[in-house]
């Protein structure tokens, strides 16, 4: 993967080239045509469990995941927050819709729980990327990671450090494949649903089956 390291307002990293091309525009076309169901929302949402029902697709995201936890487990000193082995890690994946502006999702960390996040910008041509901010008491964004269509932004999430948002642009839906890390052994959290990903989705080790976290 063809990755640079950032470190303003905090570390972060910029992919280029997520996928090949022809994998990408199978994703785009893909999400696209589910998102006419979310062309109307007012919160954003994820690509429901009965939906990832295209196995080419599944293959596509499935191999992304396994190639990202690959290079971070291989990187692990640029991932300080990733302290368990690959096996103790769920793999968890949305496929994300936000509604058309002027939506804007808050300034946060990130959750305590997604140790590593790994976004990738899908649809549409333009939109905002990712909002970064000095602290949480910022008036503005010291930095905007621009939006491009099959480029990825990963960092570790830090507690009162990694502070983000983002916003969309134009009257379209943002739609961006998230992929995120978090310990299998949350999934004895009670209220997990409502800690870490509400109508979230993680990824077992059969590579064409998504089971919601709720």
């Amino acid at each position: 993967m063809n990755i640079t390291t950032q470190t303003y307002p905090w570390k972060y990293f910029i992919v280029d080239n997520v996928l090949n091309y022809e994998d990408y525009i199978s994703l785009r076309k893909f999400s696209e045509e589910k998102n006419k169901k979310y062309h109307n929302i007012v919160k954003k949402q994820v690509l429901q469990y009965e939906d990832w029902d295209d196995i080419h697709i599944n293959n596509i995201v499935y191999n992304l995941v396994k190639k990202v936890k690959k290079y971070c487990f291989e990187n692990k000193d640029k991932f300080p927050k990733l302290e368990l082995t690959d096996e103790e890690y769920l793999n968890v994946v949305d496929l994300q819709f936000s509604p058309p502006a002027p939506y804007s999702y808050p300034i946060h960390p990130e959750s305590k729980l997604k140790k590593f996040s790994f976004i990738t910008y899908i649809s549409p041509n333009e939109d905002n990327g990712t909002h970064l901010y000095v602290s949480k008491y910022s008036k503005k964004p010291s930095v905007t990671v621009p939006w491009k269509l099959n480029t990825a932004m990963l960092f570790s999430g830090i507690n009162d450090v990694t502070w983000h948002s983002y916003s969309t642009l134009g009257d379209q839906n943002r739609i961006t494949l998230n992929i995120f890390f978090t310990p299998k052994t949350a999934l004895d959290i009670p209220n997990i649903h409502e800690i870490f990903l509400k109508n979230g989705y993680y990824e077992d080790s059969n590579p064409l089956k998504f089971f919601k976290i709720l």
